[in-house]
């Protein structure tokens, strides 16, 4: 008796565990930037030399259903070369400073989306793997701060500013997938990641999250509630602002951010008064003065990417500034970053970048979860710039690369993005 042929019943197999593991290489590149920098490095080292994207580079190329991924990849490494070509005229290629390897970061989503084709990632996937490190996040910054009474994130990821604000950028992305016709644990578990996640950026004591919560709540409310009419509008907004308030005066973390509000009000005024640059709040204003100071000197075309750890040495040993400064690499303000490293040209080309972004999100997504995911996303981070240099780190760039591939891939791939599970 001839045995029976289970190859066809074996690739089907296999090909499922594949996209399995796939999406859980996914998931561990969505969490990574907020677990631990060395990690997100690692993750991004692996994508960026991995062999197997390079040979199948050429047949994506080629398939079909990638048109705004492709679009958005291919626009990222337009902005690389621009940035190459920067530091090839003003700067040493092989900067001591890292910037090369960090911009590195834009060749993601050319790389990723080989894996994204191999996978069976959907909303529900990706809305989860959004919820998960938000809970983990807040559970995490819920233990730094009961037993070690610190910031949350100055521990266990080493940073408290990406830390906290990429813990609210979950959050208020998980608050986008809440929807009355989806399961109750599904809209449990969301509402849960963002409870947390917004509690891992209020215990972050980050000032750039206290700026971004009101304002992001206030465009998703634009969005989402005008349907509800005018008076029910007004309504939730009330209660929305009320519920904020009460939060801010009667609980312990609301109270460390007013604590943080009063200390930041203190330092600015002594950093005007006595030019006290050695607090929070000073070094900013000292390093905003110094980035200012670099790109009056050099409008057109900037410093250079990596000119600002030695340009603010120069700084601080010729008009004898706090020796303190000496040990930030960035002036903690993105705006001043690209002007004072890539002048007046190289930011007109990043605005331009943001710009197409925006009107991919806008105008090519066709499903209103990723297309205001993709705006909330940019808003974030245009208002976490203000206090960070939020596009030049690490964790923040991996993170932003990789939410916006994953946004247009499934986008592309409606199929794939399947609704999340009803009752």
């Amino acid at each position: 008796m001839v045995a029976p042929d289970i190859t066809p019943l074996a690739r089907p197999l296999s090909q499922k565990w594949l996209s399995t593991l796939v999406n859980l290489a996914i998931v561990v590149c969505i969490c990574a930037p907020l677990l631990d920098k060395t990690l997100t490095k690692t993750v991004a080292g692996i994508l960026l030399l991995s062999a197997i994207p390079l040979t199948l580079f050429a047949r994506y190329l080629h398939l079909p259903n990638a048109g705004t991924a492709r679009l958005f990849a291919w626009l990222s490494t337009g902005l690389l070369a621009s940035i190459v070509l920067n530091i090839t005229l003003l700067d040493n290629i092989l900067n001591d400073d890292g910037k090369t390897g960090l911009y590195s970061f834009y060749l993601i989503p050319l790389l990723l989306l080989p894996w994204l084709r191999l996978s069976r990632l959907n909303k529900q996937w990706f809305s989860l793997a959004l919820a998960l490190i938000a809970i983990i996040s807040g559970t995490q910054a819920l233990l730094e701060y009961s037993y070690y009474q610190v910031r949350a994130g100055e521990i266990l990821h080493g940073q408290p500013i990406p830390f906290g604000n990429l813990s609210l950028c979950c959050a208020l992305l998980c608050l986008l997938f809440i929807h009355r016709h989806n399961s109750s644990i599904y809209n449990a578990v969301l509402s849960t990641a963002v409870i947390m996640g917004i509690l891992a950026s209020l215990l972050s004591l980050t000032r750039g999250g206290w700026i971004a919560l009101p304002a992001v709540l206030l465009f998703i409310a634009l969005h989402r509630l005008p349907s509800l009419g005018p008076r029910k509008l007004i309504t939730t907004t009330i209660l929305a602002i009320g519920l904020s308030a009460v939060t801010l005066i009667a609980t312990e973390p609301g109270k460390q951010v007013q604590a943080r509000f009063t200390l930041a009000y203190d330092e600015a005024q002594s950093y005007f008064s006595e030019n006290t640059s050695s607090t929070s709040v000073g070094v900013r204003f000292a390093l905003w003065s110094i980035a200012w100071q670099g790109f009056q000197e050099a409008p057109l075309f900037g410093q250079g990417i990596a000119s600002f750890y030695e340009f603010k040495q120069q700084a601080i040993e010729g008009e004898n500034l706090n020796p303190e400064l000496a040990r930030f690499r960035h002036p903690h303000n993105e705006y001043l970053e690209l002007l004072f490293s890539r002048g007046i040209f190289g930011t007109a080309v990043f605005i331009i970048y943001l710009g197409v972004l925006l009107i991919l999100f806008r105008r090519r997504l066709l499903d209103a979860d990723l297309s205001l995911c993709g705006q909330t996303l940019i808003l974030c981070y245009l208002i976490f710039s203000l206090t960070e240099s939020f596009f030049s780190l690490h964790v923040s760039l991996f993170f932003f690369v990789v939410i916006c591939t994953i946004l247009f891939y499934l986008n592309d791939n409606p199929d794939k993005s399947s609704e999340a599970p009803t009752t």
